[in-house]
């Protein structure tokens, strides 16, 4: 992978300059020996690779779309294969939620290109999305993707949730000896996609189809009507509300054109 990185402007800037926060008040947080590390709210920044779909841009790659952008230890290993093999088959739900998926490795671009084609082979499976390759290590380490125990140079198991504005919504780790669950991922995406649409949170164990928890943010969106018709208090400070709120549930445009039904009264 070659460097430098591209930001928003024409001239050369160092990584530190480059990976400075975008909370510009507070001083850029650190991990050891890995620099500056990204934070759910921070922006990603933009880099370019090589990829087994070419030289790509992330941003140019990623507009308009939630991105999973994940790293993991190396090419021909058994637990990456079987994650590949995971998010590969849920191509179709990614797809439906608008999802596009990256990985990064330090393995050279030419030996993830020769996995790929043994996973096809072995598997029957055309892995549909770009690797990145990274064998210095320079991004994954810029990016907090490294492993810290000292133990090995290679990246451990992160993902970032990134949504079309690019800010990481969600990180998740996982050491190299435990692969990632692609369904958690699927899980996560809805719940935040679900926030977004109505400013509802999302229980423990909540799946779609689920039940909401009510917010401040909600709040301020219902009248008395609706409050009534969708919102069920169980404690002072625990609300749930009805899965039919939702426009992707209820196959409306917004809130004010849900209609009630006798199952959605309290």
């Amino acid at each position: 992978m070659t460097m430098p990185f591209i930001l928003d402007r024409d001239r050369m800037v160092t990584p530190a300059e480059q990976f400075a926060p975008s909370r510009a008040a507070e001083p850029a947080p650190s991990t050891a020996g890995l620099g500056w590390c990204l934070r759910i709210g921070d922006t990603l920044p933009d880099f370019e690779a090589d990829t087994t779909h070419g030289r790509l841009r992330y941003r140019d790659w990623a507009a308009g779309h939630w991105t999973v952008f994940f790293s993991h230890p190396a090419a021909f290993t058994g637990v990456c294969t079987s994650e590949v093999l995971s998010l590969a088959d849920a191509e179709g739900d990614l797809e439906e939620r608008g999802i596009k998926v990256m990985s990064i490795s330090t393995s050279a671009l030419d030996e993830q290109r020769a996995w790929c084609a043994d996973i096809a082979a072995s598997f029957g499976i055309d892995v549909p999305f770009p690797m990145a390759a990274d064998p210095s290590g320079g991004l994954s380490e810029i990016l907090g993707m490294l492993d810290g125990t000292g133990l090995s140079q290679a990246p451990v198991r992160k993902t970032y949730i990134v949504d079309p504005d690019m800010q990481v919504r969600m990180i998740m780790e996982y050491p190299q000896a435990v692969g990632r669950s692609t369904a958690e991922i699927l899980r996560a995406v809805d719940a935040l996609q679900a926030h977004d649409r109505i400013g509802a949170a999302t229980p423990a164990d909540w799946c779609p189809g689920d039940d909401y928890m009510l917010t401040t943010r909600l709040t301020q969106r219902l009248d008395a009507q609706e409050t009534l018709r969708f919102v069920r208090p169980v404690t002072s400070y625990l609300s749930l509300v009805s899965k039919r709120i939702d426009p992707r549930h209820a196959g409306r445009p917004a809130l004010y054109s849900v209609t009630a039904t006798e199952e959605d009264t309290p």
